[in-house]
Formats: structure tokens, sequence, C-alpha cells
């Protein structure tokens, strides 16, 4: 079924809500606004949204959750109600939610079935790339998608009629049995764009397809701190965190990549005595406990930086200033293991935080994680269930980073060596 706006005649779209939510954003805030009902012939009129909203839910319910509706029961005038029937001769079943795409899909079950969820893939593929690569807001997005679903019903719409047409045509060459297979061909089409028209549908399916893991929020320090309350200040209580991405279940995730996983166990490329390629032909490797028995073991590598959302130079330098931990496989082949879709992030804090509490709070969770894959730990791999073992190799960051982290003076201005590599002393630097 397809609904078209009364108020613009511009908006098209597949389902009630999606028309009840384009009215709520562009024209329920009009100084104007005015909107017959005309569902069923209903003659109600409103002035505010909110009114209309609880006078469809109240009295057209129906309509919001069945997938079915007689061509008789729309008003065919446009000037009737916003929510309008764009072409009277499509009878087919309303496409909306995904919980009824298994019922709108039964008539030829075995090709929908199989077309279907490729559409819906390559709808979420659009939606997630578009918004990665062009960096676009949400709202705008959102619009995006808004559009393509319009001109995606109104393509639907015109094939139909063009079909129809040639069929009737050639009526007397082909049977109705034929006839009523091939219309019933768009009457069980469903939009792809559906599980992807909203950010909540956008984050949901994400999450579903992508195996999205989420950051924990780990607490570092309480804090007390003024807040202003009119002519009083108050003082509550604010907990200072950080964000930390479970590092098992991101290796789960990330093994979950068949040629991530086929690289891993392939097992470590040495070369032959006397030449030094990658960082498995290093002693320290060769007489580790873990990797000397199991060669395959995750060689984790963690990379620690801090960045800047502010501007550097203004005012407010260093004060929103961010800790980020990332991390990668030594296992991955070098030509691959440096870019940037095989490094991933572990944990995201605050500088000023850290700098008053320690950063202990963020080693003791990468700690729990590394003495748990020390030992082994389950995981749903690419291949199949897998224990998984593995353990840091090494610690990679500019200076300020490793001094960070060992715990001592971040700055070289008054240091004896100014550099950890070379021996350059005093006023020699």
């Amino acid at each position: 079924m397809v609904w078209r706006c009364a108020i613009c005649l511009i908006f098209v779209t597949f389902t009630l809500k999606l028309l009840l939510s384009h009215i709520n954003r562009m024209h329920s805030r009009s100084p104007d606004f005015r909107l017959p009902c005309g569902i069923d012939g209903c003659t109600e009129e409103y002035r505010v949204y909110n009114s209309f909203y609880h006078h469809v839910k109240r009295r057209h319910s129906q309509h919001l959750v069945e997938s079915t509706r007689p061509a008789g029961e729309w008003p065919q005038d446009e000037s009737q109600g916003p929510l309008q029937q764009q072409d009277s001769s499509i009878t087919s079943q309303q496409l909306c939610t995904a919980d009824t795409d298994e019922r709108q899909m039964n008539i030829n079950q075995d090709r929908a079935a199989t077309v279907q969820p490729d559409l819906t893939t390559q709808a979420t593929a659009f939606v997630i790339n578009a918004r990665a690569k062009h960096r676009l807001s949400q709202k705008g997005m959102n619009e995006i998608v808004s559009g393509v679903q319009q001109y995606q019903s109104s393509l639907v719409s015109n094939l139909r009629s063009q079909i129809e047409q040639v069929l009737k045509k050639h009526s007397g060459s082909t049977s109705g049995h034929l006839q009523n297979e091939v219309m019933d061909v768009f009457d069980s089409f469903v939009d792809p764009f559906t599980s992807v028209a909203t950010t909540f549908r956008q984050n949901s399916v994400m999450k579903k397809q992508l195996s999205i893991v989420d950051a924990e929020e780990i607490l570092i320090s309480p804090t007390i701190r003024k807040r202003k309350h009119g002519a009083s200040k108050d003082f509550i209580i604010k907990d200072k965190v950080f964000h930390y991405i479970p590092l098992v279940k991101s290796l789960e995730q990330f093994l979950s990549h068949p040629k991530i996983f086929a690289m891993i166990e392939k097992g470590p490329q040495r070369c032959r005595e006397g030449f030094f390629q990658d960082i498995v032909d290093g002693s320290l490797l060769k007489s580790h406990p873990l990797f000397s028995e199991i060669p395959n073991a995750l060689q984790i590598v963690l990379y620690t930086d801090e960045i800047e959302v502010c501007n550097p130079l203004g005012s407010f330098a260093s004060k929103n200033k961010l800790l980020m931990v990332y991390y990668t496989l030594a296992n991955i082949n070098p030509k691959y293991r440096s870019k940037l879709a095989a490094i991933r992030l572990l944990a995201m804090a605050r500088s000023v935080d850290l700098r008053q509490c320690g950063v202990d709070v963020i080693l003791n969770r990468i700690k729990e994680d590394m003495d748990a894959l020390y030992n082994g730990v389950k995981m749903q791999t690419s291949n199949g269930q897998k224990t998984i073992y593995g353990a840091i190799v090494s610690v990679c960051g500019d200076t300020l980073a490793q001094h960070e982290l060992a715990g001592f003076k971040e700055g070289v201005g008054f240091a004896y060596s100014k550099c950890r590599h070379y021996k350059i002393i005093g006023s020699n630097g």
C-alpha cells in the first residue's frame, strides 16, 4: 500500500507510521497547520498534530498493524485527508515492519524468501556506507532514506501500471493465472529500507547484522563538584568514567572474519635462521612460554596516543584531550597489519581524569581480559567454536604516551635524558 501526504503532495511512503512521522517533522509546527483525517471517510479535522496522532491510534489503529486493505476502503480524492492511497489499483499487502515480512511473502515464497534478504542487506549497507564515507548527520541520513523510499515507491507503482497495461494488451495470449502471478510479484514487494528508516532501526539493524560490541562504562573515581542553582550553589557527586570495549568480545567479532581467522590458523611464517623479517623471528617470541607451545596464539600489539578534540591553540587546549588505546594482531600479514581496518579501538578516557587518578584503572581492566585470554577462551569463529589463546607482545606509543603508562614524568623539558632510544643528555639535546 502506498501512502501520500496530502499537505505537501510530495512525500510518498509504503507505511502509515512513516507518513505520520513525516507530518510530525515537516508540517506539525506550521502556524496554519490544518489536517483532516480522511481515513475510512472520517471527517474529523485537527489543528494540533498530537490530537490527530491520538485520534489515529484510538479510531484507526487497525491501519497501523494490518497488512492488507481492500481498495474500496480508502478515499480516492487526495483532498480528503493526509493518509491517501497513491494508486487505487494497488490492492497488495501493506509493507511495514519486519515482523510481517513472512506473511507478506506468502506469494512466490521460494523466490521472495531469497530475494528480499539480499535487498535488505544492500539497503543496510547503503545506509552504513553513506553515513560513514560522507560523514552525514543522523538527521541528514534519515532524510536521504526517506527520499529513497519515496522514489522507490513511485518506481514500483510505475512499473506495476506499465506491466498491467502490457498484460491487458496481450490478454488473449496470456492466461489469467499468469497475469495474477505477475501482479502478485509487485503486491508482495517488501520495502528493503523499512528496517533502516529511523535512527532506532538503523542502530538495531547494525547491531544485529554487524555484531557490534557495546562499550563498557567503567568508574575511575567519584568527585564532588559545585553546581549553581539560582543564587545558591549545591554540591553534587559526579563520576569520572572511561569507556572500554571488552577485548574478548572484540576479538571474537574480529575472528568471525574468515580471512583474518585463516591468517591466524596458518601460523607464523618465520624466516630461515639468521634473517629477521617480522616480530616472530626474534628470540622473545621463540622463547615465550605461550608462543613456544602454541605458535598460532594471538599476538596482541597495543598502541596508545592522545588526541585533541578542540583547537590545540585555543584557550580550551588540553581540556578535552582524550587518551586512546588501540590494538591489532601481529598474526596478521605485515602487508595488512597497519591498515585502518586491522586497528581496533580498545579504550578511551579523558586525559585530565587520568592525570588525577592514574592509568592503573585502565591497565587493570585490560589485564583481566589478558589473564583470561592467556589461559584460553572459547570463541565462536568463522570456523566454529575454538579455544583461543593470546598475550601482549608489544606496547607502542610516542615518548609522552609511554612515560604516562609507565608512571614517569611525561614531559622531557628538564629531563636528563631527552630520548629513550638515543644517548642525548643535558645541554646536548
